[in-house]
């Protein structure tokens, strides 16, 4: 989402917007999509908002980056509108830790999720439907032959889907796949 701060000058009559912020909180999870750019993107921006808990680790909490100045702006605003807390750093330590090498984890991550999708297209009953310029979710019809029994089979193999009324499900790609090969994964839900 991109949204204007509205930071109102008046010169002369005209009123004019002076930062343009990103609400880049899943910008991360875009590494590897194709015709995307990260640092190309985020310099389009004054500021850009990243989650710290959306697939960093943290329990809690974001980060606002730009210049020094904006951001002592905004931490400024935060307070006098009753945003503060207290001894929150504790909450960027997990992502501290997760953010060395996690473009390379994530690009190795969506390569195994391509694979399993290839799998699952190739085995027939599953239809891959991308999400047009979407990030890390890919949405998979499942035919109703391969619903019988599908979510006791993820379960006992601990894959965690959520499986629509309508045999839709969502697939998120996240770090986790990393610790299976594909051919792993793919053996639960062709059961």
């Amino acid at each position: 989402m991109i949204s204007r701060i509205a930071r109102h000058v008046r010169t002369g009559g005209i009123i004019a917007f002076h930062e343009l912020d990103w609400d880049g909180a899943r910008s991360f999870l875009l590494s590897g999509t194709p015709n995307f750019d990260l640092r190309r993107t985020a310099a389009l921006f004054d500021t850009v908002y990243v989650s710290l808990y959306k697939y960093l680790g943290a329990p809690y909490g974001a980060v606002l980056c730009g210049k020094k100045d904006l951001v002592v702006r905004a931490r400024d605003m935060r307070h006098v509108y009753g945003g503060m807390i207290y001894q929150g750093w504790q909450a960027a330590v997990p992502a501290l830790d997760a953010l060395p090498g996690f473009t390379n984890r994530f690009l190795q991550a969506r390569a195994q999720f391509e694979t399993l999708l290839a799998g699952l297209q190739s085995a027939g009953g599953f239809t891959i439907v991308r999400v047009p310029n979407g990030s890390n979710i890919t949405h998979v019809q499942l035919s109703p032959e391969r619903l019988h029994g599908l979510e006791a089979r993820l379960a006992a193999a601990e894959i965690r889907a959520h499986i629509t009324p309508n045999g839709a499900m969502p697939l998120s790609i996240n770090e986790s796949i990393l610790r299976r090969s594909p051919q792993d994964l793919l053996h639960p839900f062709l059961g």
